[in-house]
């Protein structure tokens, strides 16, 4: 590999591995809520089944790769499966695992294997309960939240295996707070012919303890061809990312997500301080609807 490339990818994953798979893995699956038909942050919706955006036993997978320099590379691959779970409070449930590793070349300097559940209602989306358990490197920790349905706080646990250390938070998460998993459910059965061009978005979501609240702009309306998928017609988004050692916090991550019932996520890029990080769509299994937005 090019002497120039490979400093940078060791800088992109030495560290900020854990926002390169929450930013590119895991909103991948959950930055198609940037389609939120809301001004200020409003609670959850109900979700009649019959016009939801999935269904139990659909599978999406992902390819993450990085270009520096002219050269790109796969780095790492995503995966989520939707499944039925037992009624809670006597209401219907879904669990969502969301799963991600670097592919084997980079295993060898900086192994990944991350792993995502999360646990909410079908009828409206909101969470009930988070569990994330995420190896990077020699940096190793599992969190598990749970969300009070009463008052939406949320009791958040994290391990750190590593440093044998743990902490336990209590946040107030508002009716609108989501995990990144749940967000996604959420987000895809938005009223999208409500969303104006240009405009900003809220949502807040939590991850490592802490509650962010972040923006996402709709851009327009594109057709767009996938690698070995296809061509798509399509609806682009922008996100305002939270500022830290890989992003600048401003809109920097765009989304394409197909333009048809299914909403879902096929491609996203986003320049970073060295390179660029790229995700795509490489399969798909039990969509609830036809993939209408397929144009070729």
């Amino acid at each position: 590999m090019n002497s120039v490339i490979l400093p940078s990818l060791e800088m992109l994953f030495d560290g900020v591995m854990r926002k390169f798979f929450i930013f590119t893995i895991v909103l991948i699956l959950g930055i198609s809520v940037s389609a939120q038909s809301i001004s200020d942050c409003t609670p959850a919706v109900p979700i009649p089944p019959s016009s939801r955006a999935f269904d139990a036993g659909e599978k999406l997978s992902y390819v993450i790769q990085y270009r520096c320099l002219g050269i790109r590379s796969d780095v790492g691959n995503a995966r989520m499966e939707l499944s039925p779970t037992p009624y809670f409070e006597g209401r219907p449930t879904f669990q969502s695992v969301a799963s991600g590793e670097t592919v084997k070349f980079f295993d060898s300097f900086f192994k990944v294997r991350d792993v995502y559940k999360s646990r909410f209602f079908s009828d409206n989306g909101r969470p009930i309960w988070f569990h994330r358990d995420i190896e990077e490197g020699g940096y190793k920790v599992t969190n598990d939240m749970h969300w009070n349905t009463a008052t939406d706080e949320i009791d958040a646990k994290a391990r750190y295996i590593s440093s044998k250390r743990s902490k336990d938070t209590l946040l107030a998460g508002r009716p609108c707070t989501y995990d990144l998993i749940s967000l996604f459910y959420a987000a895809r059965n938005m009223d999208y012919s409500e969303v104006i061009p240009g405009k900003n978005y809220p949502l807040s979501f939590v991850i490592d303890e802490e509650i962010y609240d972040i923006y996402f702009r709709f851009e327009g309306r594109e057709v767009k061809r996938i690698p070995k998928m296809g061509t798509f017609r399509t609806m682009k988004f922008a996100l305002m990312v939270i500022e830290g050692e890989v992003f600048n916090g401003d809109y920097e991550i765009f989304l394409w997500i197909s333009d048809d019932k299914n909403k879902i996520p096929l491609w996203i890029e986003s320049p970073i301080r060295v390179g660029t990080v790229m995700g795509r769509l490489t399969g798909y299994e039990n969509l609830k609807h036809p993939l209408s937005s397929k144009i070729k």
